[in-house]
């Protein structure tokens, strides 16, 4: 489908359980918006972390070179 929209990361997943996959307990995420949302609609409640090495580079990214 092209993208990390809902739409894309809901069909993906809809895959994933069409094949076998079981509902998590915990799930750790990049940070993608549109997977963050599907995730909600199929497992809402389920825990959810942001990766830590994923946060970490998007605040250096975006830091001035003097914070880093």
């Amino acid at each position: 489908m092209g993208g990390e929209t809902t739409e894309a990361w809901r069909t993906v997943l809809d895959n994933l359980i069409a094949r076998g996959l079981r509902g998590p307990e915990f799930l750790i995420v990049d940070g993608a918006a549109g997977l963050e949302k599907a995730i909600a609609t199929l497992w809402n409640g389920v825990p959810l972390q942001r990766c830590t090495v994923h946060k970490h580079r998007n605040l250096l990214a975006h830091a001035p070179e003097r914070l880093h």
